[in-house]
């Protein structure tokens, strides 16, 4: 369905803008398929009564109407999970609410998640610097959700703003040119060094100072964890105006006894009047799958620690940051999209599980695979065994644990089947292959391909590819 252009922001869609299309999309093609105001208690793989056999295999899908409280199961044969890796809040036992009251704390304590949801409650809890000087909101964390938090209000002037670093580093703010370069520096030999070169010059005109906790940021060789921030009231020019006090590096320990705030591991106390909890997200699947499904599929809580016998000996691999070994996990995913170890049921697939930075190419095409997958087309390449597949999966976790050392202890489960970041084309080019559809669209040869651009008109037309294949079979 076209999307008309955006009347502001210089053609970047807008939060409103993303709702209002999908909208539209609903009412046009959707119809009744969608069920609001229900809730996912548990999916389950179980067999039919008097029946072993696995045709007769159905998931019952427990839910509950967030309303009435009334529950039901729904049985289907065959399951699509869009959950998400952003749809559970991760909260620290020491800095949840319960924590607070039994600490005396008396101020909201919020989930960043439901931060708009709350802001009035957090507003009712300070006034505005001109009016009340002390008064002061502590965001705890160090990734996009927390500077999007402190910069929203910082900006207002309506609170003065505290920003402490939990996870002792913070997303790395580079231009759309940036992307570029340090995608041609990703597949040379320069790698780190190269690399590094483009964070200097990006902090000098960020005008971050060379002392600022700003700095301390993963290398862009290695990071998952970059946007295109710049403009000039951003996040790091609000900390350089003094309307953020950044805190780093540093644990957020606990509430204080007794006392409006927060102890960091160091044994600092921070005043707050509100918590802003900027801790990130757990996997949806821990809620939805028992332990029994969860074996079923293969997903083990245990570490990944294959180590494939090729060893990718890189010259931009070099110097790889130090991580903690055995804390890697990663579920055995092929193609990132279904569990490699039920691969050949055909009745489950993960959508949006693929950590990329272009989602709606990469969701597009990762659609009309899982589409082919639970139809049966034949012309849908696949392993033939679930071996095969487990195979692939530890493969490409060994080369993720090599390629992006912290990404599996950054992203949980539920948003790291895989790890498309500056090479989601070619991921989207071995989909394509698989089902037997032209790749590498945007053309180009050898030489000229890394400056053909890609266009979603590329793949407006999969599904009538698809059916005429499936025709001619």
């Amino acid at each position: 369905m076209p999307m008309p252009l955006p009347r502001y922001g210089g053609g970047a869609l807008s939060g409103d803008d993303m709702c209002a299309y999908m909208e539209n999309f609903a009412a046009r093609f959707l119809g009744d398929k969608i069920r609001y105001c229900t809730e996912i208690l548990k999916v389950h793989h179980a067999t039919a009564p008097d029946s072993g056999h696995p045709a007769a295999r159905k998931w019952l899908v427990y839910v509950q109407d967030t309303n009435s409280g009334i529950r039901e199961t729904l049985e289907y044969d065959k399951v699509v999970l869009c959950s998400g890796g952003c749809s559970e809040p991760r909260v620290p036992p020491s800095l949840s609410e319960k924590a607070a009251d039994a600490r005396g704390f008396n101020g909201p304590v919020v989930h960043s998640a439901d931060f708009c949801e709350r802001l009035d409650e957090i507003l009712n809890a300070v006034k505005p610097v001109s009016e009340y000087a002390d008064a002061s909101v502590v965001v705890i964390g160090g990734g996009k959700s927390a500077q999007d938090t402190t910069w929203k209000k910082s900006i207002n002037g309506t609170i003065f703003t505290y920003h402490m670093d939990r996870k002792q580093d913070c997303s790395r703010s580079v231009g759309l040119l940036d992307l570029v370069v340090s995608a041609c520096l990703d597949s040379i030999v320069v790698g780190e060094f190269g690399t590094n070169v483009v964070g200097r010059i990006q902090f000098r005109t960020l005008g971050v100072p060379s002392d600022s906790p700003l700095r301390r940021t993963p290398g862009l060789l290695w990071a998952i964890h970059v946007n295109n921030l710049g403009v000039h009231s951003d996040f790091h020019a609000e900390i350089n105006k003094g309307m953020i006090d950044l805190i780093s590096p540093v644990h957020a320990e606990c509430f204080a006894d007794d006392r409006q705030g927060i102890i960091l591991t160091d044994g600092r106390f921070v005043k707050a009047d509100a918590v802003v909890l900027a801790t990130g997200y757990g996997s949806s699947w821990d809620k939805l799958f028992d332990e029994e499904t969860m074996e079923e599929l293969g997903f083990s809580k245990e570490p990944d620690t294959y180590e494939n016998d090729r060893e990718w000996k890189y010259m931009s691999l070099a110097n790889p940051p130090a991580i903690r070994p055995g804390e890697q996990r990663s579920y055995p995913m092929y193609r990132g999209l279904v569990p490699a170890k039920s691969i050949l049921n055909r009745d489950i697939a993960m959508s949006g599980t693929v950590f990329t930075t272009n989602n709606g190419y990469s969701y597009e095409v990762a659609s009309h695979w899982i589409a082919s997958y639970l139809r049966g087309d034949k012309f849908l390449k696949l392993p033939d065994t679930p071996e095969a597949a487990l195979a692939w999966s530890r493969d490409n976790a060994a080369w993720l644990r090599k390629r992006h050392p912290h990404a599996l202890l950054s992203a949980n489960a539920s948003f790291s089947g895989d790890f498309a970041f500056w090479c989601w084309p070619q991921l989207m080019d071995t989909l394509l292959d698989d089902m037997s559809l032209p790749s590498m669209r945007s053309g180009g040869n050898v030489f000229t391909w890394p400056f053909k651009v890609i266009d979603l008109k590329e793949i407006e037309d999969l599904g009538r590819e698809r059916a005429v294949l499936r025709e001619s079979l």
